[in-house]
Parts: structure tokens; sequence; C-alpha cells
């Protein structure tokens, strides 16, 4: 059975992957905030785990990937938040979150498998960024910076692990 990690995976974008995957025979990590959230989206899926884990927080994410229990098949690196309102509005906390959670989170889970995956000769990470890492719109210049970030970030995966 192909396995498959879903940050983010308790709602929205990052449940509809879940029930994806878990519709096409995938064993499923759920990763997100709020036991109680991961717990029901967990429980609605066939055979997933839910595992609660601040993507942000390296501890947490060794945490997760090792309640996990292997090196998934697949990484969908989905969590993401973003703030709305003028770069010179968001307060420096904001900056923190943003940046943590959109680019250091998705930095540590894909850091947490690469080694298993390029050891094993197979394994696909995917990064979600956004339309607004390519063309910034006003009001989420936090989450547009994170996003052209993060797609950088991923050439670069690719260049250095795709091998």
């Amino acid at each position: 059975m192909k396995t498959a990690i879903v940050t983010g995976g308790a709602a929205g974008l990052g449940a509809d992957i879940a029930k994806v995957l878990t519709d096409n025979h995938y064993r499923v990590g759920i990763i997100d905030l709020g036991a109680d959230r991961v717990e029901r989206a967990a429980a609605a899926l066939p055979g997933a785990v839910g595992i609660e884990a601040d993507v942000s927080s390296p501890e947490q994410v060794e945490a997760a990937f090792a309640a996990f229990g292997e090196v998934p098949d697949l990484l969908v690196n989905n969590a993401g938040i973003v703030r709305f309102g003028g770069l010179e509005e968001q307060s420096v906390q904001d900056y923190i979150d943003v940046l943590n959670i959109n680019l250091l989170g998705s930095c540590l889970c894909a850091r947490q498998v690469a080694p298993g995956m390029m050891s094993r000769g197979s394994g696909h990470i995917i990064n979600f960024t956004s339309i607004n890492g390519i063309h910034p719109a006003p009001g989420v210049g936090l989450y547009s910076g994170t996003k052209a970030a993060m797609a950088n970030m991923t050439q670069a995966m690719s260049i250095e692990w795709g091998p």
C-alpha cells in the first residue's frame, strides 16, 4: 500500500487531498493543528492516521513523522496561512507566523522525508505555492513572498534531491 502525509490535512484543500488519496488506496497521515480537528478528519477516512503537530516546530515535525511510522511515498506540503492587510499594517508576529508556517514548515517536513526517500530511491514531495507567488496582489504581501520563496525552494530541492 502506498503512503502519504498531508500537512494542513484536517480541513479545506488538505482534507480534499487526503480524501482523494484514501480513495486511491493510500494510507494517509494527516498533520494539522487541533487534536479534535485532526481526530475527526482521520476518522472520516479509511485507514487515515491523525497527527497533531505544528509544522513550524522542528521537534513536533520529527515526532509527527515518527508517529506515522514510515517514510511516506508522498508528502503533500499544504499547510499555510494568510494574513490580510497591507505590509505596513502587519505585526512582527504576523511576519513570523506566515514565514514559519508557509515556508519553514514546508522545508522542515521535506527535510524530514528526503533522506529516506533518497536512500529508498523513490518518493515525491509536492509543495503548494500560489499564483500570488508570481503575481502579488494588494493585501497579501506576506503570503505572496512566502509562496515565491517556496517555488524557488522547490526548484532547489528538485535539483539537489531529484537525482
